[in-house]
């Protein structure tokens, strides 16, 4: 398996000067290259890392496995800061301008002349999902406990 090797990695390390006990955000994770060396110098400190390409971050998840062990289980605020990216990049991908809410609506706003395929959504509809040309709306109330797993995979829809 080929792995990429992190370019000017002795120049961003001597940049950085990491200590044993900082805490590190590397928002282009890639396949983790950079991230690795990162975390061979920390021992009590955090690296969250930020990738939005899923099979990437697939890869990055695997050459990093040996320190998950090391940094624990994320936050709950760091879990929801992944979701939050996973849910933007997904949004991309699918053609959606918007994820926002009102009352308590989860509104879906696809881009201007981009409509949505309700045949290609009948996998995932349910009570409390009503499905127009441009927008979808989640009933909150409804999906209260599951609601993230609901936006995920109309989203995750959308895009296959």
């Amino acid at each position: 398996m080929w792995i990429h090797n992190p370019v000017m990695l002795d120049q961003v390390l001597c940049y950085l000067d990491i200590r044993r006990n900082d805490r590190i955000v590397d928002c282009t994770l890639g396949e983790g290259g950079h991230s690795f060396q990162f975390l061979e110098h920390l021992e009590g400190g955090k690296l969250l890392g930020i990738e939005q390409d899923d099979e990437i971050l697939s890869r990055a998840t695997k050459r990093l496995q040996e320190y998950t062990d090391r940094f624990g289980t994320p936050p709950p605020e760091v879990e929801n800061l992944f979701y939050a990216v996973r849910i933007k990049a997904l949004a991309a991908k699918a053609g959606i301008e918007s994820v926002s809410t009102e009352d308590d609506l989860i509104i879906i706003r696809r881009f201007q002349g981009l409509p949505f395929d309700k045949e290609k959504l009948s996998a995932v509809l349910r009570d409390g999902i009503e499905v127009g040309r441009t927008q979808i709306r989640i009933n909150f109330k409804k999906f209260f406990r599951i609601w993230k797993r609901v936006l995920e995979e109309l989203i995750a829809k959308l895009v296959t």
